[in-house]
């Protein structure tokens, strides 16, 4: 890179990281327009070091560490989910179990005063916990060191930090970094993942790290390694279990072995905290998201308007387990039939996506930081639609007024509409450029 397309591409590079700091410290949940205009500063600016050539800039290769690093000092302001974090967290350290009883159930007989200063800001006090073993480690570790002296919330972004940078940077150093170099910056300046993933805490970052991590095992062959690392990702979230039927029905060396380790670390990962905590509010949260919680919701509200015009009621209590189970259908339907999209000239990582939408679109509540791990495996394929929902699925914050909470359905259907045209388009070009290919290959053939 010349020193002129440096000084442009540092300029870039400093709004880009101005952005991320007005984000981060200078919004509040219900500044819907602040953060929109936050959102489409550092989006832009990102998109342009991660698409226009700055990967070959050896310098602003530190832009994902100082991405990563500034969130650390922040608090969460974009969403309270954090406060739960920090009661499962001492909960555990005095002994109680987290899934037993709600919150509003158990702050009557709770004397020690942090939870009476957690307690109000609770977004879900009548509501179970609903995060995996390994999430319930962190906020265990995070609760004992700030009783120590230490800041809670620091330690959990700290931690986030420390996994997620030596994941890309392995990535990046790895045979996958030099089939996919443009992951590297896209996905470690991709403003979601820094602002929702990090600043916020919410855990697909770490996911999505243990998966890149089990990715780079795997291409080096260590199954073992592999198979830790996939497991950590579901005992940190649960979704990576949708990948399982794809990879099953994939053929690959040492495929049983794999799955066998795979199915043996999650059993030591999660029998003990099945069998430690009353797992039943655990499975009973997880349904109410199909069953109750309603935003952003693409799909589900065009059924549920159908629905309410054509019998007066909203139909969520059935239609949120028949669009899951519409989704498992797709999932499977995709994932028996992942070698004929192989020889189609498809990706691995392509079918993943589209498991991975087939999810997302089954939703009845999607939240921003949900496209984390459909960004990072879209980065590893030809599509830049879920890049640009990314960013599309931003403009839900102008839901959070001062006064109240009310979804702008204007903006959501403008959501859906480009990234549904966006994804149109981008399908048949693809299937365009495939059949082309398969005409080509018959063709030299005969």
């Amino acid at each position: 890179m010349n020193k002129g397309r440096a000084w442009v591409a540092w300029a870039i590079a400093v709004i880009y990281l101005c952005a991320l700091y007005f984000l981060l410290f200078q919004c509040h949940q219900k500044q819907g327009d602040r953060i929109v205009l936050g959102f489409s500063v550092a989006f832009s600016a990102a998109s342009l070091l991660a698409f226009k050539g700055a990967l070959f800039s050896r310098q602003l290769r530190c832009l994902p560490f100082l991405a990563a690093l500034l969130p650390i000092f922040s608090v969460p302001m974009l969403s309270d989910d954090v406060y739960r974090f920090l009661w499962d967290g001492y909960l555990l350290l005095d002994g109680y179990d987290p899934f037993a009883k709600v919150p509003s159930e158990l702050i009557q007989s709770l004397e020690e005063q942090s939870y009476h200063q957690l307690y109000p800001r609770l977004n879900s006090p009548n509501y179970h916990s609903v995060y995996p073993p390994v999430c319930q480690l962190l906020f265990l570790i995070a609760a004992f060191l700030e009783r120590m002296g230490a800041n809670a919330i620091m330690v959990m972004k700290i931690f986030y930090s420390a996994i997620h940078l030596i994941a890309l940077m392995l990535f990046r150093k790895s045979a996958l970094g030099r089939r996919y170099p443009g992951f590297y910056l896209a996905y470690g300046l991709n403003p979601l993942v820094v602002v929702e993933g990090i600043g916020n805490l919410h855990a697909e970052p770490l996911m999505v790290a243990f998966l890149i991590l089990a990715a780079v095992w795997f291409e080096r062959k260590k199954m073992v390694g592999s198979a830790l690392f996939f497991a950590l990702a579901v005992s940190t979230k649960l979704l990576p279990l949708m990948f399982l039927p794809m990879l099953f029905f994939w053929k690959f060396k040492e495929q049983k072995r794999w799955f066998v380790f795979i199915a043996l670390f999650c059993l030591l990962l999660f029998v003990p905290f099945f069998i430690t905590f009353a797992s039943g509010g655990f499975f009973q949260s997880i349904d109410l998201y199909y069953r109750k919680f309603e935003f952003n919701a693409g799909l589900y509200y065009l059924l549920r308007f159908v629905g309410q015009w054509a019998t007066g009621y909203n139909l969520i209590r059935w239609l949120g387990p028949g669009l899951a189970l519409l989704a498992l259908s797709t999932i499977l339907y995709l994932s028996i039939n992942v070698n004929k999209w192989l020889e189609k000239g498809y990706a691995l990582a392509e079918v993943g996506l589209w498991i991975l939408l087939a999810y997302l679109f089954s939703l009845t509540t999607l939240h921003p930081w949900y496209l984390i791990l459909p960004l990072a495996v879209s980065l590893c394929t030809r599509y830049i639609s879920i890049w640009i929902w990314s960013y599309l699925i931003t403009w839900t914050y102008q839901s959070y007024q001062i006064t109240a909470f009310a979804e702008n359905y204007a903006l959501i259907f403008l959501e859906y509409a480009v990234l549904t045209c966006i994804l149109v388009w981008e399908f048949n070009v693809f299937l365009k450029e495939n059949h082309n290919r398969l005409f080509t290959e018959k063709k030299s053939e005969n």
